[in-house]
């Protein structure tokens, strides 16, 4: 058997070859989710497994979908995916049958009791405000070995984004993806455009961030990315 893609591919999922008895609904359980305001991508890819597995076990009914179908259909999953990603891939499947629940298409979620498996969480590192002074110092001492206006542009990008993202917690996605009609300095705030559940944010941000960003701006606006619809551009690229 072919080693599967990973879930979090995005721009990867196997087209199944048949459908299963539960196709159609599960095409109407992700429109609804999709109204809802989630994205459905990384669940397609989901059911497109399940599907398989329903597919080459043959099974027709709901009632077959029982609590060994679930730990079978778990650890097989296991083999290949971490305890974590089986853990997402299994409450997907319990939520798609809480929706069959509200449909008055079964009576029995068998995914609610089902085992968890343990995770191996990495506790995030939180900087010291010493910490973050240190790493500040080291991007001005870097600044001020720029041998051109480029590579003064690109450093000073870098210590700009540090700044934003120590100030304000922005994803790495949304710093890099925060353009320059979304910065409005006299009002100190960030728009942040399709964020998580595609909604937009609007972020209020300290003076000192606007006085980073003001600087920034400065420097940028006389160098040959001053065109970039970016906020944030590199040495080399109109993007970060």
């Amino acid at each position: 058997m072919p080693k599967l893609p990973c879930f979090g591919c995005v721009n990867t999922w196997w087209p199944i070859m048949s459908e299963s008895f539960l196709h159609q609904h599960i095409e109407s359980f992700l429109k609804f989710r999709r109204q809802m305001g989630h994205r459905i991508h990384d669940n397609k890819f989901q059911f497109n497994l399940f599907e398989r597995e329903l597919i080459r076990r043959n099974i027709h009914q709901i009632s077959e979908i029982d609590s060994q179908f679930v730990h079978d259909h778990a650890f097989e999953i296991l083999k290949t995916r971490s305890p974590g990603t089986v853990n997402c891939h299994m409450t997907i499947l319990e939520n798609f049958f809480c929706y069959l629940q509200r449909v008055d298409l079964t009576c029995l979620n068998p995914f609610l009791n089902r085992t968890m498996f343990r995770s191996l969480y990495f506790r995030p590192y939180v900087f010291s405000d010493d910490e973050v002074k240190s790493i500040l110092q080291s991007f001005a001492s870097d600044i001020s070995k720029s041998r051109n206006r480029d590579f003064l542009l690109g450093r000073l990008s870098r210590r700009c984004a540090f700044f934003i993202q120590a100030n304000c917690g922005l994803r790495v996605s949304e710093l890099s993806n925060l353009k320059r009609k979304d910065v409005d300095l006299a009002g100190a705030t960030l728009l942040i455009e399709k964020t998580k559940f595609q909604k937009d944010r609007l972020i209020p941000i300290s003076q000192a961030v606007v006085s980073e960003i003001r600087n920034y701006l400065e420097v940028k606006s006389q160098s040959r990315r001053q065109g970039s619809k970016y906020l944030l551009v590199s040495a080399t690229a109109d993007s970060f």
